[in-house]
Formats: C-alpha cells, sequence, structure tokens
C-alpha cells in the first residue's frame, strides 16, 4: 500500500527504512508468524532490487491457508499500534510507525504469485509483454482470454496456460528471473527490451487505457522505466500485431482444444438466443415487464429450442395461464390468449 495504509492514524506516510532495519523488522515479522501458528514456511518476504535503499514499507507474502490472522494478532497486538484489512492484505502499524503489509493468496499459486510480485513492477512489465500477443499475466499466473470474434472488448472466458514461472517467461522470450537478484531496475528494463515481442507502445501512457494511465503515473519504477525507454528505444518500426491463431500455436496443445471449446459453447447460445428470447414471447403473448420475465422463466428448460417455438409458446401459454387461474378463469395480469 506504499506505505500510506495509516496516514489518517499518523497523519503522514509509515517510516521509511534503510536496508538493515528493513532486513530485521522482516526477520522479526515472520519469526512471529511462525511462533503463532508453529509452522515455518508459509511467508516469504517480497524481494527488491539490491540497490534499493530505503522502504517505505515491507511485503509479506502468506499462505492463505495457514495463516489465521486472529492467532497472530492475540498474540502480537500489544507490538503494534494498530491494524487494516483491504481484501487479502493486512496493513499492521508498528510502534515505531513501520508499516508491514502481509499478502494472503492460496498455497495452489503462492510460488506464481511470490515471484509476480518480486523486484518491483517486474510483474507489471512482463504483464505489458504478455498483452501485446493476447495473453494476461497476473499474480495467479499466465491465462489466454477468450473474446466475442463479432466485438473484441466482450470477454466470454479465459484459460490458464500455466503457473510455471518459468514457463511463463520462456513463452514471452523473457530471460527468467533470477532468484539471487537483480543489481538494479535498470537490468529489469533491460530484460524487457530484449525480448522479441517487446515494442515501447506497450508502455507509453498515452498508448493505455484510461485505468492504465492514472494507476502507472504514481509508480516511481514506471516513470523510471519510461525515461530509460525515451534515452534508450530510438526505433521507428511499428508496432507487431499477433492474431488470435499465432498466439493458439505457441500455446500448449490443450489450451487450443479448450478455446475451441469455449468458443463453440459461446457461438452455440448466441445463435440459440436468436431462436428463443424475450422478444419472439413477447410479440406472441403480448405479456411485458414482470409479468413476462415470470413466464419466461416458468417455461425456458421447457423449450426445445430447434423445435417449432411458435407452436410451444402457445400451448405452454395456455397451460401457465390456467395453472395461475382466478375466479375470472386468468389472471387479470395475463392477456387471454387468442
Amino acid at each position: 500500500m506504499g506505505g500510506r495504509a495509516f496516514f489518517d492514524i499518523i497523519n503522514s506516510e509509515s517510516k521509511r527504512m534503510d536496508k538493515d532495519e528493513y532486513d530485521d523488522v522482516l526477520a522479526l515479522t515472520i519469526a512471529r508468524i511462525n511462533n503463532s501458528h508453529d509452522m515455518t514456511g508459509i511467508a516469504k518476504g517480497v524481494l527488491s532490487v539490491d540497490d534499493k535503499e530505503t522502504f517505505g514499507d515491507i511485503d509479506i507474502l502468506v499462505v492463505r491457508e495457514f495463516f489465521f490472522f486472529h492467532f497472530f494478532w492475540n498474540d502480537n497486538k500489544h507490538r503494534y499500534k494498530a491494524y487494516k484489512q483491504n481484501g487479502g492484505v493486512i496493513s499492521l502499524l508498528d510502534k515505531q510507525d513501520r508499516q508491514i503489509d502481509l499478502i494472503t493468496t492460496p498455497k495452489a499459486i503462492y510460488e506464481t504469485h511470490y515471484d509476480y510480485l518480486n523486484y518491483n513492477d517486474l510483474g507489471n512489465f512482463v504483464g505489458r509483454i504478455a498483452k501485446s500477443i493476447n495473453l494476461k499475466y497476473g499474480h495467479d499466473g499466465l491465462h489466454l482470454i477468450v473474446r466475442d470474434a463479432n466485438d473484441n472488448t466482450r470477454k466470454i472466458g479465459e484459460i490458464c496456460v500455466s503457473v510455471n514461472t518459468m514457463f511463463i517467461y520462456q513463452l514471452l522470450d523473457i530471460e527468467p528471473p533470477h532468484r539471487t537478484g537483480y543489481y538494479n531496475m535498470e537490468d529489469i528494463f533491460d530484460m524487457i527490451m530484449d525480448s522479441k515481442y517487446y515494442h515501447k507502445d506497450l508502455f507509453l501512457l498515452e498508448k493505455q487505457s484510461h485505468k492504465a494511465r492514472v494507476r502507472d503515473r504514481k509508480r516511481k519504477s514506471y516513470n523510471a522505466f519510461l525515461k530509460y525507454i525515451e534515452e534508450n528505444d530510438t526505433s521507428t518500426h511499428t508496432r507487431r500485431r499477433y492474431s488470435i491463431f499465432e498466439t493458439l500455436d505457441k500455446l500448449p496443445a490443450r489450451v487450443g482444444i479448450d478455446y475451441i471449446k469455449q468458443r463453440a459453447t459461446y457461438d452455440n447460445k448466441q445463435y440459440e438466443k436468436t431462436l428463443f428470447n424475450g422478444n419472439i414471447v413477447r410479440e406472441l403473448t403480448g405479456l411485458q415487464g414482470k409479468e413476462l420475465g415470470a413466464f419466461i422463466g416458468s417455461i425456458k428448460e421447457q423449450i426445445d429450442i430447434y423445435g417449432d417455438i411458435d407452436k410451444q409458446i402457445n400451448a405452454l401459454y395456455i397451460a401457465y395461464t390456467w395453472d395461475n387461474n382466478t375466479p375470472n378463469m386468468y389472471p387479470s395480469i395475463f392477456k387471454v390468449p387468442k
């Protein structure tokens, strides 16, 4: 949370820490987590580049299934001023006004999430490379987004390609992250720019969505990358556009099979909507609004989409009004079928 989670309490950002203080607080917090759960290995500090000198907060990734915050808090609340929870992140403010963020994540994607968070904006940069070939990279791995063939802005679903970071980086032609770390952000910038899928248009703010511009223009490392691109990328070639079929050729065969299945299921449903929909029922029955919705809800499981729709609806409408009769034979909210 960038050291601002407790601005309302201390009226400032949390205390910045030098490297030695950061390492001490990190080790102490992980020891407290382990002691409160009698289990080691459920928490790791997110890594930064080697030359980073000061830190506004500490990020620790915790295995959700094995971490019960109330146990930790009961054992350690006398050591902290306050805590706040925002979704899967629990922020602690210690007595020295240092902020520690405990980020919880499922065991199944723990290592993937850890790799994504490491080294400042590295995960964000890799995600931009993935997007260039119709993929999405995030804390839960690499996914293929399935879209409507007639409307590229409409998402149908997504398919998990991999949660293995080494495989993901190799697929995106990026040198896999070093477990021993990177000396500085320039090492990361060079690694991203060396990918054959890199193009500066993937990162320039004016080429991004409004949401992405608002988020990234505030990030120090992202702005540093923009400056690095300006100084080191003098290329003028047009960005390469990859088709979904080119992307599928690069992916495991099962992804292509799943893609075809999802698209076929979606296309069939879209076609079936042209055969049976609210407009057709309205024309045949004269029903409107809630009455129309109630009738459709009662018959949709009985309709044979590929049969004689008009005949089926007429018969079901007569049965429906009869079953819901009043002393006047038909409910007043329904029209007597002609």
